[in-house]
């Protein structure tokens, strides 16, 4: 990891600029999770916090920069539930997933009818891997419930139904939730208490369903980077290829005008040593010449073009 610092004197020592940011430009590159902030008041504060998954959106949360830690981080859990049906149960759920490490997200507005679905949810189940529907009675019939459904169908996330006390499966085959969440991820719980605490199971069954999908990612990025590496060796064999062919062709031309060459300097002295005496005496180095491999057998193989 390099912080914006880094990357900006890694860039002005690649373009060849000089290193001469004043203190005042050189912290607006500053890490902004390590680095000293100034209150309203002028007093400072230090803000130290570890790459480590939920550090940096408990502390932007602390500052209560919420919408800013949403935006960069999203969610792992998006928790869909009618408030009529009470909010114990979606309360106690998200508590015991962030308890585990797991970054929720619980819809506390209430909406009336005639009411849209607030920008802000929608961006919130888009940013979420998953989206858990909790099944009772009101959330059958809700509006709002349906929608944050369609929502994340639409950004390709599979929704977990928690059907509690059957809820989900007794409900009419036509009911729009019903329909939405057929063949979807569904869990069944059993409570004396629908508006009780969710049992270790579910929870279980949840975690174990978020490292599944964090598997599949893992594989699709493995096969991802495979591709990549066997792209690069393909590449590397052509332009290798083409190096060999362009020095086949360099050896090949050599080859034969030195063959051609060879053969008409034996033919002139042959010429010389029929004329003269000086002829005659380089005939005497033809003869030596002579006996060399003759030229014409040197193989030069197939044009390679």
């Amino acid at each position: 990891y390099k912080s914006p610092r880094e990357v900006e004197l890694d860039r002005r020592r690649a373009a060849g600029l000089p290193l001469d940011l004043s203190y005042a430009d050189l912290g607006a590159f500053l890490d902004p999770f390590y680095r000293t902030y100034t209150c309203a008041d002028d007093r400072g504060f230090y803000v130290v916090s570890c790459s480590i998954k939920t550090h940096q959106r408990r502390a932007l949360r602390a500052l209560g920069l919420h919408d800013l830690a949403d935006l960069l981080f999203g969610f792992d859990y998006f928790i869909s539930y009618a408030h009529a049906d009470g909010r114990r149960y979606a309360a106690e759920l998200s508590r015991r997933l962030e308890a585990l490490g797991f970054s929720v997200f619980l819809d506390e507005r209430v909406y009336v009818a005639g009411d849209d679905l607030h920008s802000a949810t929608r961006r919130r189940i888009r940013m979420s891997k998953k989206l858990v529907v909790v099944v009772r009675d009101h959330a059958l019939a809700s509006e709002w419930v349906g929608k944050e459904v369609e929502v994340a169908l639409a950004r390709g996330r599979v929704p977990i139904a928690i059907d509690i006390n059957d809820t989900l499966a007794r409900a009419p085959a036509d009911n729009p939730l019903r329909q939405a969440l057929r063949d979807k991820i569904f869990i069944a719980e059993t409570l004396d208490d629908p508006d009780g605490e969710p049992g270790d199971e579910v929870i279980m069954k949840l975690a174990r369903s978020f490292e599944a999908t964090r598997q599949q990612t893992l594989r699709v990025r493995a096969l991802a980077s495979a591709s990549i590496v066997f792209a690069t060796v393909a590449l590397l064999a052509l332009w290798q290829y083409r190096e060999a062919r362009t020095n086949a062709i360099e050896f090949y031309t050599l080859c034969v005008q030195t063959r051609s060459q060879v053969t008409a300097g034996i033919a002139k002295l042959q010429n010389l040593g029929r004329q003269s005496e000086f002829g005659r005496l380089v005939a005497g180095i033809a003869e030596k010449v002579a006996a060399l491999p003759d030229p014409k057998s040197l193989e030069c193989g197939e044009d390679p073009r």
